[in-house]
């Protein structure tokens, strides 16, 4: 069949012309999406021609990005034995991984210890979970430290799960100063969400891991910030920067007082990001966030301009009352992968139901769709760049009207816009959707409870009760005097080989 001639039809661009100021809708943000994007939408945009690895680093904090080197790759961790685990992670490190990430379980980031557990809580989380220091040795059995980064996820528990992978690396033989990685929490979800401690006592916390690491453990990051407890609710972009972002300004004044110079400070901070699906917002969002860290970080006069870099650990989002099969985690999973790749990640950390999926994308990403052959591809997109500036200059205002408050003054006020919102965005599960422990589960949790059981009954018994005492009560002594360093005291505690129950509960005395 002879192809239809088309010569004869003239193109005229008057014929497509649009105006770009007719919108197609208003997000839940307060942002306009124009039907068309152009170069007038971007004139206000300082930084359009501005190179990555310069500040404020919007299209990157490293010169070459991906071309240089790709993002670093965490995997999830699906089992729930600290033997388990470190069969996982040495496993990854033969495959050449320089990082791992201590998945905690989430009875053991409250400071629960194993008598807690039980099978709705094996079917709803994974991670290892640890009584004492000794769980902790299991875990990290024949890891060379000291050659790779660990990071730690963990909750209200800081104190003595960091305790614990301090005692367990010194009792290997490791010198703790050679020791890097980082501490991932959402202090904004502990201190809105937590009834276990009054705000100085989280704040003493917090400072006196850092003045300790300072000294003792320095390449490693005790901070951390994160938007994960807003992420949950559907608030809006700029609330969600300014928010995760005047976390980050907390700990940075509480480290001045401290008399801890900026730049190690601005530099020891983890910035915990977690991805939704809005593929072009997210990608607008983690721009915003390095552009406004570099303006709000550069008002403290630091003298190394990589200061001003705001590195991003990025994570996927999976809802897995919704999702519950690993070919339901497929899409959302990789179109979030892909928007934190393209927002300039420096690691990421797939959540699939199974670590194969979860490394089969890393791989597409990265060699398959050619997302390393350039820096930053949606760099000078009208579209991106425009919702970059939106949403930079609403988070600005908000930041403008939290600057000067502590943070116990600013967790009222976001409490009440989480409240507010929450209101109208829980979706009521359906019937039938709640997850039940199968017969399998339930034996197998009867099991882990019975061998956790004896081990701590073990290490109790073979313990020096009396010293155990000491240091449990000189560690509330120091929480309610404000003296002494609550990190060191822990550590004694731990040594001694108090529980990660027993540690909690000393500092909610």
């Amino acid at each position: 069949m002879k192809r239809k001639d088309l010569n004869h039809l003239k193109i005229d661009a008057i014929t497509f012309q649009s105006n770009s100021n007719s919108f197609t809708g208003k997000t839940i943000d307060g942002i306009y999406i124009a039907s068309k994007y152009t170069e007038e939408d971007i004139a206000l945009l300082e930084d359009i021609d501005l190179a990555a690895g310069f500040a404020p680093y919007v299209r990157g904090i490293d010169t070459l990005m991906y071309v240089q080197k790709p993002w670093q790759i965490k995997q999830p961790l699906h089992e729930i034995e600290a033997e388990n685990c470190n069969t996982f992670y040495r496993n990854q490190l033969a495959e050449n991984q320089k990082e791992i990430t201590l998945a905690l379980h989430a009875i053991t980031q409250k400071g629960l210890d194993s008598s807690s557990l039980n099978a709705e809580q094996l079917t709803e989380h994974t991670g290892v979970i640890l009584d004492t220091v000794e769980d902790m040795k299991v875990l990290l059995h024949q890891l060379p430290l000291s050659e790779i980064a660990v990071s730690i996820q963990t909750g209200e528990a800081i104190l003595p799960i960091l305790a614990f992978y301090i005692v367990a690396a010194q009792e290997q033989g490791i010198d703790t100063k050679t020791l890097n990685g980082n501490l991932y929490f959402d202090g904004l979800e502990i201190n809105l969400n937590s009834s276990a401690f009054h705000a100085s006592t989280s704040t003493k916390i917090h400072r006196d891991s850092l003045v300790y690491m300072r000294q003792y453990m320095p390449k490693f990051n005790v901070l951390s910030f994160s938007n994960n407890s807003l992420k949950q609710l559907n608030v809006t972009a700029d609330q969600e920067v300014a928010f995760t972002l005047i976390q980050g300004i907390h700990y940075i004044k509480m480290g001045l007082e401290a008399q801890i110079p900026i730049d190690y400070l601005a530099s020891h901070l983890s910035f915990s990001w977690t991805i939704g699906l809005n593929h072009f917002m997210e990608i607008a969002k983690m721009r915003a966030a390095r552009l406004l860290w570099a303006k709000l970080i550069k008002a403290f006069n630091p003298k190394n301009e990589q200061s001003l870099a705001l590195h991003i650990h990025a994570q996927t989002a999976i809802d897995t009352k919704v999702t519950t099969t690993a070919i339901d985690h497929l899409t959302p999973s990789t179109i979030e992968a892909a928007t934190a790749v393209f927002g300039g990640v420096q690691s990421l950390q797939i959540q699939t139901s199974t670590s194969d999926m979860a490394f089969a994308i890393h791989h597409f990403l990265e060699l398959e769709t050619k997302s390393c052959k350039t820096i930053d591809p949606w760099a000078g997109s009208y579209y991106v760049e425009k919702l970059t500036l939106d949403i930079a200059d609403k988070a600005w205002s908000l930041l403008e009207e939290m600057k000067e408050l502590e943070l116990a003054e600013i967790n009222p006020v976001v409490t009440h816009i989480l409240h507010k919102t929450k209101a109208t965005t829980l979706v009521e599960e359906q019937p039938g959707t709640e997850k039940k422990p199968t017969p399998d589960a339930v034996n197998k949790i009867q099991l882990l409870k019975h061998q956790y059981s004896e081990r701590l009954e073990q290490i109790k018994s073979n313990r020096d009760t009396q010293k155990v005492q000491v240091a449990l009560t000189q560690l509330t002594a120091g929480k309610a005097t404000q003296e002494g360093n609550l990190l060191a005291l822990a550590i004694e505690a731990a040594r001694q080989r108090a529980t990660i129950a027993e540690i909690q509960k000393a500092l909610t005395l």
